[in-house]
């Protein structure tokens, strides 16, 4: 059996009832100044989460934003201003550009990248017409009733999850975070792809990787890559798998613990180049992440579609008693392995309403060894969409 590497998420963003009106506060200034794009956006939760709590973290931020896209087709008022603002798009661009990222996940030769949507209605819940023919047409998602009064209906959703993510993410959800439940939206995204110049078993040399929270031994995987990238704060490489799908490796080059912010990202990635040949060091590890993005999310301008005066979701529906929405909490799961033939990867959003709350040219050489604390981003460079990131502090014997 071929060996790869792993990456699970897993999401789930939870919408409350609200007995009040009105998405009342201006929008707050969200990650777009943290760096450009998606990649900014994913470099600003990562720091807000560094922030909050200790360890490895792997976040996929296309699976985030599948789910907030989801979101913000029922959104409406401030609170649509504040998800188009963090999203860095609007509605409708959000809209045309997921019709095209869907052709590009059925147009992969090499690569297995699946993405598959699912929203579960509370029996009763005044779904609007509009938005089901939004998701069945844009997200391509199914459409589902449940009682989530019973915990059975839990099992389900998280056997969902497990079928789409090859049995990867087997559980999403518990019964208590489902019970006052109104809507369930839920992203699933599977990768399988080997890299284009796999690692041989024989180059892996043990060496120290020296973590946050001590030393450890680990097998490093060694190659030679054609892709540099340099600015004044960090140094990083790219490994390709097949379909022009890419992983980025980033080291900073000062020591110890870093925020992706002060890296300068954008500047990073622009400073590509093919002037040298880069040996490069990538350690075989596995890492696991559990969070509610909640807390870091409103750090970034997502306040209002958590508040109890959010009305804004009536695009979505209203529960049977006719009370409005709001997003209570997102529960974001994540695993990840690393080793020599590839990645194979998930991850799942949950978005869930509940109850108120030629002669080869000789060139100088390089060397970039993730042998300390490290950032990566696994990139589909087709679309320039952000599958996956994280920061590597520490790595398990």
């Amino acid at each position: 059996m071929k060996n790869y590497l792993v990456g699970i998420a897993a999401i789930c963003v939870l919408l409350c009832i609200l007995a009040s009106a009105g998405c009342v506060s201006d929008p707050a200034q969200t990650s777009a100044e943290s760096g450009g794009g998606l990649t900014g956006t994913a470099a600003a939760l990562i720091d807000e989460i560094s922030g909050l709590q200790d360890g490895n973290i792997v976040i996929s931020t296309y699976s985030i934003n599948q789910a907030l896209g989801m979101v913000l087709a029922g959104a409406e008022n401030v609170c649509r201003t504040e998800l188009e603002t963090y999203l860095g798009t609007s509605n409708a661009e959000n809209l045309a550009a997921n019709t095209v990222l869907r052709s590009r996940l059925d147009s992969l030769q090499n690569t297995k990248l699946t993405s598959a949507n699912s929203v579960w209605f509370n029996t009763g819940f005044q779904a609007a017409e509009s938005y089901q023919e939004t998701l069945k047409s844009a997200f391509d998602a199914e459409i589902k009733e449940a009682d989530f009064s019973s915990a059975a209906i839990t099992d389900a959703i998280n056997a969902w999850c497990a079928e789409k993510t090859n049995n990867l993410i087997k559980k999403i959800a518990d019964p208590s975070q489902l019970k006052n439940a109104e809507a369930v939206l839920i992203n699933a995204v599977y990768l399988k792809a080997e890299w284009l110049k796999k690692f041989r078993d024989w180059a892996n040399t043990e060496e120290t990787f020296k973590g946050l929270a001590g030393d450890t031994e680990v097998a490093m995987m060694h190659g030679t890559e054609s892709v540099y990238l340099e600015n004044a704060q960090a140094v990083g490489f790219k490994k390709y798998y097949g379909d022009n799908i890419a992983f980025i490796g980033i080291l900073p080059k000062k020591t110890g613990d870093f925020t992706l912010k002060n890296l300068n990202l954008a500047s990073l990635l622009d400073s590509q180049t093919y002037e040298y040949d880069v040996k490069i060091g990538i350690p075989k590890f596995s890492a696991e992440f559990s969070m509610n993005l909640a807390e870091p999310l409103k750090k970034l301008g997502l306040s209002n579609v958590f508040s109890d005066e959010a009305d804004s979701f009536d695009g979505i529906g209203r529960t049977a008693a006719g009370e409005p929405l709001k997003i209570d909490s997102i529960i974001h799961k994540t695993f990840l392995n690393m080793d020599e033939d590839g990645t194979e990867a998930a991850a799942v959003t949950a978005a869930v309403m509940m109850a108120t709350s030629a002669a080869p040219e000789i060139k100088e050489i390089k060397t970039v060894v993730l042998d300390r604390p490290f950032a990566f981003l696994i990139v589909d460079e087709e679309t320039d969409t952000l599958l996956f990131a994280g920061k590597i502090t520490d790595i398990a014997e």
